[in-house]
This record gives C-alpha cells, structure tokens and sequence, in this order.
C-alpha cells in the first residue's frame, strides 16, 4: 500500500486537517484523513473546530466509491475538551462528530491514539456503523502510524 498527501485544505487558521489517499491494488483504495484534535487553547482531551468539521462534513461525500477512514490523535471517549475563547468559534466534541461520520455509509473506521492499549469500540447500528479501533502503538497518536515507525497496519476486507 502506498500512502500519499493528496492536499492540505485551507480548514482551520491554526491548523489544517491532513488528507491522505492511500491507494491499493486493483481497486480506488482507501482515503485516508486525519484530523486535528489538539484544542490550541489548550486543556486535556481534544475536539476539532468548526472549519475541520464543515470540511469532513463534505469530504466523505465527494467519493463515495472510495472507502474512508478517519485518524485522530484523540479517541471518542477524549474528544469533550471545550475550552474556547471568544474571537474562535465553539469546539465540535465527539457527540456531534460521531453522528457526522455515522452519516457517510463509506467511512470504514476510525483510527484513535493517545491510549497505550489496543481496543476497539462500535459507533451504530451492526450493518451500518463503524469501528474506532486503537492499535497500541498508536498510544502516540495516530502520526506514528502515519510516519509506518510502528511498522503496524490495519487490513479492510468486503463482506460477500
């Protein structure tokens, strides 16, 4: 599998959110985006802000031959970090990002880090949801996967 930056979007002031296509054989292979959810005002557990959100509202959309799947440093369970100031709009936490990715019936996973072991949770129905996994060495967050220093990987198949 080949991973390549396809292009950075103009998301946030602070800091863009990163996409990734990574292609694989024989088929469109797998869009890759990861997210910001370092909140630059600081405090512990992350969220995205609204500029990231209104963009990966779309981004999903866009191919939806294609599978996708988000990384983020911050799992769901951390995602409630708030904390803003009044010249930047309102952090978007984990109750409303994970309906957002539930709406795009072609994002596969969710890739989560900043937890030293590995686990794996359900967001939605059986048929219809996604899976948040985190790989253990992802407990850095979701860059070492990205930089493959962890030299792990995550296999998608179809169910026929």
């Amino acid at each position: 599998m080949t991973v390549l930056p396809t292009r950075s979007p103009t998301s946030s002031p602070t800091k863009p959110a990163i996409d990734f296509l990574a292609s694989s054989l024989g088929g469109d292979g797998v869009r890759l985006i990861t997210l910001d959810t370092r909140n630059p005002n600081g405090g512990r557990g992350g969220s995205i802000d609204s500029d990231q959100c209104a963009w990966l509202v779309r981004e999903p959309a866009a191919s939806p031959r294609r599978g996708v799947v988000i990384a983020t440093r911050h799992r769901s369970s951390e995602l409630r970090n708030a904390l803003s100031t009044l010249d930047l709009p309102p952090r978007i936490l984990a109750d409303e990002l994970v309906p957002i990715l539930l709406a795009h019936p072609n994002v596969l996973g969710w890739i989560g880090g900043h937890r030293h072991r590995p686990g794996a949770i359900r967001h939605g129905a059986r048929d219809t949801g996604l899976w948040e996994m985190t790989p253990a060495l992802l407990g850095f967050g979701c860059h070492a996967w990205l930089g493959l220093q962890s030299r792990r990987g995550i296999r998608f198949a179809t169910r026929r």
